[in-house]
């Protein structure tokens, strides 16, 4: 007999947490397509909407002030020689900036866990999961970080059915 025990969402992933949250949906700048095309970005911030996560215009702009500095309310996507990594300000619980930088042509598993940073999202240990701090042992797995209902499509007013987190990425 085997007996499969599955935590609630909520309680899934004890070991993350979130530093911080965005007053408002943020607009995203990808200052570089050699780190991430637009349509692949366009997709892994789908898959963040599904989980409840909302962001405002999304623009592919080399010239914006945000790819050269730090602009309020802004995700910029640069690339980078040394490794992805996000910075962030966060100041009292609230994100103000975020810059994430990927290498040339990003896993969207990879891509996925800078804006998950971006976001306000920790590491955590939990194999499989998408904010676990090592690629090997990270996944789609995404408990623990759903703050709204599921949609089943674009557009969806109401919460999806099954499993969270079944957009379909590389």
């Amino acid at each position: 007999m085997l007996l499969l025990l599955v935590a609630p969402d909520s309680e899934a992933s004890q070991k993350i947490r979130r530093i911080g949250e965005w007053e408002k949906p943020p607009t995203v700048v990808l200052c570089d397509t050699t780190a991430v095309t637009e349509e692949k970005l366009r997709t892994i911030l789908g898959w963040w909407e599904d989980l409840g996560y909302e962001f405002g215009a999304i623009r592919v702009d080399p010239k914006h002030r945000g790819c050269s500095g730090n602009v309020g309310g802004t995700i910029t996507i640069t690339h980078s020689k040394l490794g992805s990594h996000t910075r962030f300000l966060e100041d009292r619980e609230k994100i103000r900036w975020a810059k994430v930088k990927l290498q040339t042509d990003s896993p969207s598993l990879i891509v996925a866990h800078e804006i998950g940073h971006a976001l306000g999202w920790t590491h955590t240990q939990d194999k499989g999961h998408i904010m676990n701090g090592r690629y090997n042992d990270s996944g789609w797995f995404s408990a623990g970080i759903r703050i709204g209902y599921m949609r089943s499509f674009p557009g969806a007013r109401a919460p999806r059915r099954g499993n969270p987190g079944t957009r379909q990425i590389e």
